[in-house]
């Protein structure tokens, strides 16, 4: 460490001239295990930026999911690999290449336009088939509505003209106020559903449309989301492709002519991105 210890002129270690041949901090790492001090071990991270597919794509040997992290001596190389102790081929491929393959994957698997304007028009279809059918539940809400604040009006005109007791007066009304109040409540509801159907349409469309470019320039989150989202059980690498056990169903179009050699099995809807 490029110290000598001289106790005829100091306590204190001096430095020396020489070049040391390991640092300081080394050497007080080593000093403290041959001391019996537990070495501190620093945090893992698990959630690093630079491996957005780790713990997401499985080993094509084991299908245990892989890390990510990097080494070299003069040169440190990104890599995803294997780490299970009971996979026998120790697989490993450079970040940049399987990052490629996944975004080329995306590429292929996103729908074109004309399938997109197709699912825009039956989710158009099926959304005016249900309004009716709201609208509907809409107005006999609001006219037991009116009917309920009628009878509570004149309840009031029976308490003035004595027509009804005061506990009675109480009873009642107590009645009418929780009907009223459920009634509103099933109102607000009905009135919640988002109205505004072509521009949550358009928004989704243009997330699908641009899967791929997302994924590139997306923070850790986004790219974490977007995976879950279209590939909800993870992928597992085979040969510089994927094979998948479940594919959202938005793109499950494209993809069916990868079925027999992916084997996949019926898709899951499609969800939210807000989904954590």
């Amino acid at each position: 460490m490029g110290h000598m210890h001289k106790n005829t002129w100091a306590e204190e270690p001096i430095r020396g001239i020489f070049e040391p041949l390991i640092s300081e901090v080394e050497f007080k790492k080593v000093q403290d295990i041959l001391n019996g001090k537990k070495p501190v071990i620093t945090a893992y991270k698990r959630n690093n930026p630079e491996f957005p597919l780790r713990q997401f794509i499985t080993c094509p040997n084991c299908n245990q999911p892989l890390t990510g992290s990097k080494k070299g001596r003069k040169e440190r190389y990104a890599y995803y690999h294997c780490h299970h102790k009971d996979c026998c081929i120790n697989f490993r491929i450079r970040k940049e290449k399987l990052e490629k393959i996944f975004v080329d994957y995306l590429k292929f698997i996103k729908p074109e336009r004309n399938l997109l304007n197709l699912f825009e028009a039956t989710v158009k279809d099926v959304y005016n088939e249900k309004l009716s059918v709201r609208l509907n539940s809409q107005k006999q809400v609001q006219d037991k509505l009116v009917e309920l604040k009628n009878r509570k009006s004149k309840l009031i005109d029976f308490r003035i003209d004595g027509t009804i007791s005061e506990d009675d007066y109480k009873f009642k009304t107590e009645q009418l106020a929780e009907e009223i109040q459920e009634h509103e409540f099933r109102l607000r509801e009905i009135d919640e559903i988002d109205n505004d159907l072509c521009k949550c349409l358009k928004y989704a469309c243009k997330i699908i449309e641009n899967i791929d470019t997302l994924w590139i320039n997306g923070d850790l989150d986004l790219k974490q989301r977007l995976q879950k989202l279209i590939f909800p059980k993870g992928l597992m690498y085979y040969s510089n492709d994927f094979r998948t056990a479940e594919i959202s169903s938005l793109f499950i179009k494209k993809d069916a002519l990868l079925a027999s050699s992916n084997q996949m099995v019926p898709p899951s809807e499609f969800e939210s991105l807000s989904t954590p």
